[in-house]
């Protein structure tokens, strides 16, 4: 048997930053300025690396993107679910779930609106691996929400006939709307407004206005 004596490879440098501080940066870039808009050289400037240090941890500018909305959806992503997990019963659930969304759309905190709804979502279309943590990401959400749903109509929260999945997809479909219109410019005290009547319409307790009669034509 022939002696190996060659040395051992040395292994790399290990990373002196840490890298969900260093995406939660990326975040804010991409939340705030969309894909297109983030060009590297913010993107570092906000990470506090170098742009071959970018490279070497997460890859280019659009597999940084993929890592960054997933760490958004176990971060800010997720804090409406975990109040809503957190609410001692089913109506203070559901009113904690949208009071969250004000925190963390109206702008308080950083850029409005949701990275998923106002940046991902542009992106769909061209990334598949976007379109796939946007699918997993609202399956996921409304199927979490219905069972907490079912538990309050088996526990006598909520009426035999309440539609669960019904009502867990309303929910999602407005986080969506409230993070548009977080986005387009709606202060704190609208989005509050919109979290009661949405929760209030979720719980079954908001009513639409009175249809009018038909109005006639001014000739």
């Amino acid at each position: 048997m022939v002696e190996n004596k060659s040395k051992p490879r040395k292994r790399g440098r290990p990373r002196s930053f840490d890298t969900d501080e260093a995406l939660d940066a990326a975040i804010g870039v991409f939340w705030c300025e969309g894909f297109d808009g983030a060009d590297t050289a913010s993107l570092a400037a906000a990470m506090g690396l170098t742009k071959p240090s970018i490279y070497a941890a997460f890859g280019d500018k659009r597999t940084l993107f993929s890592h960054a909305v997933r760490r958004y959806t176990e971060t800010t992503g997720a804090e409406a679910v975990l109040a809503f997990d957190a609410g001692r019963d089913v109506a203070s659930a559901v009113s904690a779930f949208f009071e969250t969304l004000v925190a963390t759309q109206s702008g308080e905190r950083g850029a409005r609106g949701c990275l998923l709804a106002c940046v991902a979502a542009q992106c769909a279309e061209t990334m598949p691996e976007i379109q796939s943590v946007l699918s997993e990401s609202l399956r996921a959400g409304q199927a979490h929400l219905a069972d907490r749903l079912d538990q309050a109509v088996r526990a006598g929260e909520l009426p035999d006939d309440y539609p669960v999945q019904r009502r867990a997809r309303l929910m999602i479909d407005l986080m969506q709307a409230s993070a548009i219109r977080a986005r387009s410019g709606a202060g704190r005290d609208e989005l509050l407004g919109l979290a009661r009547e949405n929760a209030n319409m979720v719980l079954g307790l908001w009513e639409p206005p009175a249809k009018s009669g038909p109005t006639e034509l001014q000739t």
